[in-house]
């Protein structure tokens, strides 16, 4: 689960019923983002018995199926993993996870990983090549396979180490292993 998603829950937890411009000025998103987040939330949070509703006249509910009490929810938010938000976060992630596959990693499986778009994934891909070009490695591209990095192990490890030097205080590298097996 994302950090917007998160806080929207959190939100929803804090004030019993939000309209969705409400949300997405106290996010800093749009309202189009948050009733996207809505959607995948609610396939979340089904698998611990809570949903969020829309009510005419009042916005979003959470509503609770079967009177559990709120504590697992906040304890389910708690416990979910951070995926990166930021176009930065996103290629740092997906650099990582290139880097530590020997196997082609599909866009889709990507996209649908980091809560965001083919088309997103793309953008982001763009700036991966970027970066993996300066240290001599290339992205192999096959059709429905997907994508993987190709070049000589020492220039994987100088640019990991170089990731690792420039961004260890991001999140991200704490979920890498577990998020993509």
């Amino acid at each position: 689960m994302d950090k917007v998603s998160k806080q929207i829950l959190e939100l929803l937890i804090s004030q019993g019923s939000s309209t969705s411009s409400f949300l997405a000025a106290q996010i800093n998103v749009s309202e189009k983002t948050i009733r996207n987040r809505i959607k995948l939330i609610n396939y979340e949070i089904k698998k611990i018995n809570f949903s969020i509703i829309s009510k005419s006249g009042f916005g979003y509910q959470l509503c609770n199926e079967k009177n559990q009490p709120l504590d697992v929810l906040q304890e389910f938010i708690k416990n979910a993993n951070d995926s990166p938000s930021t176009s930065e976060e996103r290629v740092y992630f997906i650099l990582m996870k290139l880097l530590f596959s020997n196997q082609y990693i599909k866009l889709d499986d990507l996209s649908e990983l980091l809560y965001v778009s083919r088309n997103t994934i793309s953008a982001d891909i763009k700036n991966v090549e970027s970066i993996l070009n300066v240290y001599n490695l290339t992205l192999e591209r096959r059709p429905n396979y997907g994508i993987k990095v190709e070049g000589l192990e020492f220039n994987r490890r100088l640019c990991l180490a170089s990731i690792f030097r420039k961004n260890n205080n991001l999140k991200i590298f704490d979920s890498i292993e577990t998020n993509f097996s």
